[in-house]
């Protein structure tokens, strides 16, 4: 069994949990059923639920049993549950790009805790 093998084999084993911030983009959706598929993980797009759900559809992808995850609705609740439980005050951006990735961050690490 070479490198690979090796490390899918052990990512089999654990059932981690990888959360997919740039969810709508049809590279993203493709690895996250590949690694569905494959039994490496259970795999959690974050994005606009509608459109992760047409460019799945276009690239023929069945994203059945892949969790979808709309951040933009509750971004002030995100933070401030990142805040409580890593007792840091909550995330200041300074720019649209920066915030963005703040609201994309905090729900990755609060979908992995």
């Amino acid at each position: 069994m070479g490198v690979m093998g090796e490390i899918k084999r052990r990512a089999r084993g654990l059932k981690a949990r990888i959360v997919f911030p740039e969810g709508e983009d049809p590279r993203i959706i493709k690895a996250a059923k590949k690694a569905m598929d494959a039994g490496i993980a259970i795999p959690i797009l974050v994005g606009n639920a509608e459109v992760i759900r047409r460019n799945a559809k276009k690239i023929g992808a069945d994203i059945t049993g892949i969790s979808v995850i709309e951040a933009g609705e509750n971004i002030g609740m995100y933070a401030k549950l990142y805040s409580k439980l890593t007792k840091t005050p909550a995330p200041v951006s300074y720019t649209h790009l920066r915030a963005h990735e703040t609201v994309l961050d905090l729900v990755c690490r609060l979908l992995l805790e």
